[in-house]
């Protein structure tokens, strides 16, 4: 995100009512590292309930993990995805922790139980965005004619 951008949505986001404005800019923040004022708006967003609840805390968990936190990330990206959003989606996004931290084996390893939960375009398109991240185009194209 770069500054304009997001400039551009603190501007709008600037008086938040709702729990998906304090959401939405709770991303924002924690997308250019405010962690502080991320931590802030994501729980004035867990606070109102509903839909901006679910996400805050999905978002609110690559904050800890950020801060190193992540055995509580990672259980709440498993167990809590298989309940209210999806199995997938839980492996993907601790695929992606798993990059922050640089652990490749591990991210890969949650990438390929991803694929056996659900072998839908969406997951290996994610896979094949990973390979082409590392560096391994065979692999990368592999995944994309999958997808």
């Amino acid at each position: 995100m770069s500054q304009g951008e997001f400039d551009a949505v603190v501007d709008i986001l600037d008086s938040p009512e709702n729990p998906w404005e304090f959401a939405l800019r709770g991303a924002a923040y924690l997308a250019k590292a405010e962690n502080a004022l991320a931590r802030q708006d994501l729980n004035r967003a867990i606070d109102g309930g509903g839909a901006p609840k679910l996400f805050a805390e999905f978002t609110l968990a690559f904050l800890k993990a950020r801060q190193g936190n992540c055995a509580d990330v990672f259980k709440l990206l498993t167990v809590e995805c298989h309940k209210k959003i999806h199995p997938a989606w839980g492996y993907v996004a601790r695929s992606k922790i798993h990059a922050l931290l640089g652990d490749q084996a591990s991210r890969l390893k949650d990438l390929s139980y991803a694929k056996r939960i659900e072998p839908s375009a969406w997951v290996f398109d994610e896979c094949s965005n990973v390979f082409e991240e590392l560096g391994d185009m065979q692999r990368s194209l592999e995944e994309a004619d999958r997808a």
